[in-house]
């Protein structure tokens, strides 16, 4: 899927350790990553990389903190 692609690739996870198992295994696309570990000067930049290259890897992660009462 990804060989020979100029399509951007988006997937989103919900643990944070799965985002950085595919970001090894998926290391030789070099994907970018924008989630709550990701300092937010890196995050633009990572955006902006995303914008740039068509055939980008995007991952993140789309987990949350519990919610106490």
């Amino acid at each position: 899927m990804l060989e020979g692609s100029d399509q951007r690739v988006v997937v989103f996870a919900h643990h944070h350790d799965v985002v950085d198992a595919l970001m090894e295994g998926l290391k030789q696309y070099n994907p970018v990553r924008i989630d709550g570990r990701v300092a937010m000067k890196r995050r633009n930049e990572n955006v902006a990389t995303l914008r740039k290259i068509p055939n980008a890897v995007f991952l993140s992660a789309t987990s949350r903190p519990p919610v106490w009462d």
